[in-house]
């Protein structure tokens, strides 16, 4: 007897299986791409405690954290800590926000109330050890060569070294840029004109 067309056996097709199969597989890994391509974050340093203008970056003062890539910021990658720690912020720097490259400094940062002069100074004007930006010292003011050994204390103007030029071969003098307040920036001014002026340095790092 034939069985009825509804109750007649399905022939499974191993075709058909193999190609469920390779379609599921292809699903699966084209999701999982998928997901990688849409997950574009790296990891960048960002600010674990305040730093206030002008500090110092210690190592403690950043964490790492996931962001994804945004045009117009330039983050830091946490593989250049390295590059970061030492430097001085050049602005109030908050914490849990990105850190970027325009927000530190290598050199001393100019405070409000402060102007920027430029002192030529020769080599015996100067301490045998380099000055460095950031380093604190005092601009003295001294006598004229052969004159008379001055019987009170000179005056002299507190500085902090911004930058030091290179020595110019034909002069011998190196230009340093330093940071003066305000009052005193004429003053200095007019003083290293008359080039009568002698470093005293501090080590660097030590206040004033």
């Amino acid at each position: 007897m034939t069985p009825p067309k509804g109750l007649r056996t399905r022939r499974r097709r191993p075709a058909l299986i193999v190609l469920s199969v390779l379609l599921i597989a292809v699903c699966a890994t084209g999701g999982a791409a998928a997901f990688a391509r849409g997950d574009r974050s790296e990891p960048v340093l960002a600010l674990a405690k305040a730093v206030a203008n002008g500090d110092t970056i210690d190592a403690d003062d950043l964490r790492e954290v996931r962001w994804t890539p945004t045009e117009g910021v330039s983050a830091v990658p946490s593989g250049r800590r390295s590059e970061i720690v030492g430097k001085r912020a050049s602005t109030d720097l908050r914490p849990n926000t990105l850190i970027t490259v325009d927000q530190v400094t290598d050199g001393a940062v100019l405070q409000p109330g402060q102007v920027t002069v430029g002192v030529a100074l020769a080599a015996e004007q100067m301490p045998v050890r380099p000055l460095t930006p950031g380093q604190h010292i005092a601009l003295v003011s001294t006598p004229q060569k052969g004159g008379d050994t001055p019987t009170v204390t000179p005056s002299q103007i507190e500085a902090t070294v911004v930058v030091v030029g290179r020595r110019d071969e034909r002069s011998g003098k190196t230009v340093v840029e330093v940071a003066v307040s305000t009052q005193d920036g004429a003053l200095l001014a007019a003083r290293a004109y008359t080039e009568r002026l002698a470093v005293v340095a501090r080590q660097p790092g030590v206040g004033r």
